[in-house]
């Protein structure tokens, strides 16, 4: 199961794996977070260890965190203690404001149980190679298993698996706004947000 997609939408074709809701239009954000099963938050949780002091056990703290799927309990990576979580309603806000200047939700979906989640927005503007009609996106990414950070980047590859994101996340791009999972993660895409809401349109500004 290369893919590794647990819950995705799509709209037009329908991605090689042969999975995920089909849609006619896209979605709006509050739509596709539902559609795309991600509607659900992230705790994070102390992690302990048995203590043997002679015929006696206590449970000790380790120090360390394990971050849950809380409509799940599945446990998603292990975390340190300066790691914060960010919830995938407020990673993906900023596609609120995106949405206002005619770029459309093209997929979004869950990878490996929770782990690594995505949202992908076609640009309202296409260009040519030759004869072909080149589309360009704009990724939203976040992990919950401490492997990663977030960010939003545009893109020319449509994300529709584990693969095709892993592609886009490492493709070269001049625009890329990078979010470390610290205290300040929640403060930083409301920046961004922000940021966005004030460029006409032009998101690429907003990322240098």
């Amino acid at each position: 199961m290369a893919h590794l997609v647990e819950n995705m939408f799509y709209v037009g074709d329908k991605p090689w794996h042969g999975l995920g809701t089909p849609l006619e239009q896209s979605p709006t954000i509050e739509e596709a977070l539902e559609l795309a099963g991600m509607n659900w938050r992230v705790a994070k949780r102390p992690t302990f260890y048995d203590k043997f002091e002679g015929n006696e056990m206590s449970r000790k703290e380790t120090g360390h965190f394990v971050t849950v799927r809380t409509d799940t309990n599945e446990p998603l990576g292990n975390v340190g203690t300066k790691y914060e979580v960010l919830d995938n309603v407020d990673a993906f806000r900023p596609f609120e404001v995106i949405a206002d200047y005619g770029y459309t939700l093209e997929t979004a979906g869950v990878i490996d149980m929770g782990k690594k989640v995505w949202i992908l927005a076609k640009t309202p503007n296409t260009f040519k190679v030759g004869d072909d009609d080149i589309k360009d996106f704009i990724l939203m990414y976040t992990s919950h298993d401490g492997s990663s950070g977030s960010c939003f980047r545009d893109v020319n590859i449509r994300v529709v698996c584990n693969n095709t994101l892993t592609w886009a996340l490492q493709s070269k791009t001049q625009n890329e706004y990078k979010l470390r999972h610290t205290s300040s993660i929640k403060g930083r895409v409301t920046e961004l947000t922000d940021n966005l809401s004030k460029r006409d349109g032009n998101v690429g500004l907003a990322i240098d």
